[in-house]
């Protein structure tokens, strides 16, 4: 099973599930007329846990930047921001780890363009330079860390770690010592659907008209952002889609 998934509350994260074994976990997912769900299998008491997934990538929404870390989302109202972007912050625990300056240096200048570059704001409708959006940028930013990661693995450097790591930074992501936490990494990003060309563009064809030229948009907006194969970011674009 693999799927993107959204928690709506505050971040938008791509969690990746695969090598899925049956009966290791107390539910099924199914897939009916009304989407894909999880059931439950057996009994599950209140409280507990019954999936940890760690994250391929993760980011706040727009108006929980200016609260939280934006490596482990963790409240950090108080902390300075970046001095370059000006937006991004982060808590006592990921600003002494390599890994969230690491994951930030992939899109400092992004977060600087988007909240103060008046020309790249206009063209994304997102008003004056300091004007709040409500989630305007989410998915973008969170297309531009993807395709930071992609970058990593293309380059074949070791891909940083993950939340729920021990150098991860973390916060409340670190699982508890009897816990198993789902990995998984930009492979297994590539092999959502829809995956490769042909694939996107059928996917595309059944889609509304409107919601096809959005995706069409969205894969402009980013590479307004970053260096980015225009086919490849669409097709980004169109698995986060299809998949959450």
């Amino acid at each position: 099973l693999k799927h993107v998934c959204r928690l709506p509350i505050w971040t938008h994260f791509v969690v990746v599930m695969a090598d899925w074994v049956d009966g290791s976990f107390p539910f099924e997912v199914k897939t009916g007329k009304a989407g894909r769900g999880c059931f439950a299998t057996r009994c599950i008491p209140a409280g507990q846990v019954v999936l940890r997934c760690a994250p391929v990538a993760a980011v706040l929404t727009d108006r929980q930047l200016r609260h939280r870390c934006s490596r482990c989302f963790e409240l950090a109202p108080r902390q300075p921001t970046c001095q370059r972007c000006g937006v991004a912050r982060f808590c006592t625990a990921c600003e002494a780890t390599a890994v969230a300056w690491k994951e930030h240096r992939g899109e400092c200048r992004v977060l600087r363009l988007l909240w103060t570059d008046p020309c790249i704001r206009a063209q994304l409708r997102l008003g004056p330079p300091g004007q709040m959006t409500d989630g305007a940028t989410t998915v973008l930013r969170l297309a531009v860390r993807l395709l930071a990661i992609r970058s990593r693995h293309a380059a074949g450097k070791m891909p940083l770690p993950l939340l729920s790591d021990e150098d991860g930074g973390g916060g409340s992501w670190k699982p508890a010592p009897e816990e198993d936490v789902i990995h998984d990494g930009w492979a297994d990003v590539e092999e959502l659907a829809p995956c490769g060309g042909d694939a996107v563009q059928r996917y595309c064809e059944s889609l509304p008209r409107g919601r096809s030229e959005e995706l069409e948009g969205g894969s402009n907006a980013v590479r307004l952002l970053i260096r980015a194969p225009l086919m490849e970011v669409h097709g980004l674009l169109c698995q986060m889609t299809f998949n959450s």
